[in-house]
């Protein structure tokens, strides 16, 4: 499907994810968390029930041939398709109690809350963002944005989709988005993104003296206590894949998923497709009670999956042990980021990392559904453990005063800064 512009842009519908080159994917994502290997291993390792879409707008090279015109990639929007279950949005204990109620309800009903969803942004990946190449114009910029949204409605009636999200958008991952793109969508609070500095770390000793006392010795019996744990690095899960998917599966059901699991394939075959990527296995004696899945990139190391026995695993404390074996790796091989993912941030803060905050955007095709959602919006949306500060989905990263969350992007783009002066209209919300 291809749309055009008197303007020389045209937006073009792939059926996969994997619709841009190497060298365009460096240029629309310059700072995204995430690699095109982790994303195309995520696509062809896949999920039951979803599909893999990518909308594209070029804009013609004024430097090619007029008899073969050349096409430039300017907005790159990464989508997904999939059934989605509403009451997963909700507490745990509100879901049971929904669809306890939902299941008495005429079919009619029941179907405004298992909706055919279209994401926009890339599943079970670190964030959702849009690409976008920054040497374009506003202006022109605008434009792109106005054609991807008329391909994207026309797409959306042709699938009959019933729920359009932009999935876990944060300020750095939100720059290509305009305010007229979420015009009609209800914004909610999604779990915020952790990371920790190792800049001017040369040993763990140097890490522990950044946290209190308490935490220090805290940390330190912890370790103690777990003595007898074994850690193994590899990065050829072969022997143990079976223990580790049963213990990806039980995480992630004891947890608060919004979509299918990954297949068993993801895992086994991840070190092969995504440089960088590595297990650190966590043994008592020949038994695997827990396992980190981390992909070290140049400049980062990335926090995937930490999955562990509930209840072998308990005594050991071992998210504290990963937490430190992880900075120790990241001391030892001077990767400057450690990107520590999503959840538990009140653990995390206090193991001194800090935080961006990451919005879910909601809009129904039902006009009732979709006015509904501010309305019930508390109940929905996620609580953060940690004071956050607020930024305004659509609207330039240059407009974030705040210095704690600017200090947050400086470590994924360290030649960001703030301008001396900024329109108060877009100001972080207060």
């Amino acid at each position: 499907m291809s749309n055009h512009s008197p303007t020389q842009l045209s937006a073009t519908l792939h059926n996969t994810w994997q619709s841009i080159t190497a060298e365009e994917w460096g240029r629309l994502f310059p700072a995204t968390a995430d690699s095109p290997q982790m994303l195309a291993h995520n696509e062809r390792s896949g999920f039951d029930g979803v599909s893999f879409f990518s909308l594209v707008v070029s804009q013609r090279d004024p430097n090619s041939h007029k008899l073969s015109p050349r096409e430039l990639p300017i907005l790159y929007i990464p989508l997904f398709l999939t059934p989605f279950d509403v009451p997963r949005i909700f507490d745990p204990a509100i879901a049971s109690k929904a669809q306890a109620v939902l299941k008495g309800l005429p079919n009619w009903v029941q179907k405004w809350f298992y909706p055919t969803l279209l994401g926009v942004g890339f599943l079970e990946c670190e964030w959702g963002e849009v690409g976008f190449d920054r040497t374009v114009s506003d202006d022109v910029l605008k434009e792109a944005w106005a054609l991807a949204i008329q391909a994207l409605d026309k797409f959306s009636q042709a699938m009959k989709v019933d729920l359009q999200i932009y999935s876990h958008f944060n300020p750095l991952s939100s720059q290509a988005l305009i305010p007229e793109a979420l015009q009609g969508y209800c914004v909610m609070d999604s779990p915020p993104i952790a990371m920790l500095s190792m800049l001017g770390l040369s040993s763990l000793d140097e890490y522990f003296e950044t946290l209190s006392y308490a935490r220090r010795k805290n940390i330190r019996r912890k370790l103690k206590a777990a003595k007898e744990i074994r850690v193994e690095w590899t990065t050829d899960p072969t022997p143990w894949i079976a223990d580790i998917y049963s213990l990806y599966l039980t995480s992630r059901d004891a947890g608060e998923a919004m979509f299918t699991p990954h297949r068993e394939d993801f895992f086994a075959r991840i070190c092969q497709e995504v440089p960088g990527a590595r297990y650190a296995l966590y043994f008592k004696g020949d038994r695997l009670l827990a396992f980190n899945l981390l992909v070290h990139y140049r400049d980062r190391l990335v926090d995937k999956f930490f999955c562990k026995h509930p209840q072998e695993a308990a005594p050991f404390n071992l998210y504290f042990v990963s937490w430190v074996e992880n900075i120790r790796h990241c001391i030892e091989h001077q990767i400057p980021l450690y990107y520590a993912g999503s959840w538990l941030e009140a653990v995390k803060e206090k193991l001194g990392a800090r935080f961006l905050p990451s919005y879910v955007a909601f809009h129904h095709r039902h006009p009732f559904l979709n006015w509904l959602f501010p309305l019930i919006q508390k109940f929905l949306t996620y609580q953060p453990q940690v004071s956050l500060p607020q930024y305004r989905l659509g609207y330039p990263i240059q407009a974030v005063q705040d210095p704690q969350l600017l200090s947050s992007l400086t470590l994924l783009a360290p030649g960001l800064s703030a301008p001396e002066s900024v329109p108060p209209n877009l100001s972080v919300i207060p």
